[in-house]
């Protein structure tokens, strides 16, 4: 999956399996199509000097060469794979896990393009953080976030 502004793109859809109401082999509310393909990725971060964070993430799958980003980023789903995503980011990390941390992503893929997110957290101890964010998207609807996370 991958997002185009707040909307969710989903891949390797079988959308006459999903009129039918057949998604028993499905995590979203579309069918999938093909058993055999796969998303290929790759992750790392490093921590530098404990006060930064280089975030790499990047993503293929085959894409069925008949259908146009165009057509997937409208309709919300696409035949076969979604292509080539990545991102970077860096993030500053606040003494002792707690206080504010500041984080800028940058993100490209086949299907909504290019996008900057600038993000300012707070780390308030014990896994629990808050955020706001503000994603500029090439393709899509700009987005802002307020959210929060608690590891436990």
């Amino acid at each position: 999956m991958v997002s185009s502004g707040s909307k969710a793109i989903i891949g390797n859809v079988n959308i006459n399996k999903t009129r039918q109401g057949d998604i028993k082999n499905s995590d979203t509310a579309y069918a999938r199509d093909d058993t055999s393909l796969y998303t290929w990725g790759l992750a790392g971060y490093m921590n530098v000097d404990n006060a930064y964070r280089l975030v790499g993430q990047m993503a293929w799958s085959e894409r069925d060469n008949d259908e146009s980003t165009d057509e997937i980023r409208q309709r919300g789903w696409a035949k076969k794979g979604l292509g080539f995503a990545g991102n970077l980011a860096v993030q500053t990390i606040p003494k002792n896990y707690q206080g504010f941390s500041y984080i800028l992503f940058n993100s490209w893929d086949e299907i909504g393009r290019t996008s900057i997110t600038p993000q300012l957290e707070y780390w308030f101890g014990g896994g629990l953080r808050a955020w706001v964010s503000w994603t500029w998207e090439e393709e899509a609807d700009d987005i802002t976030r307020v959210e929060f996370q608690w590891d436990f």
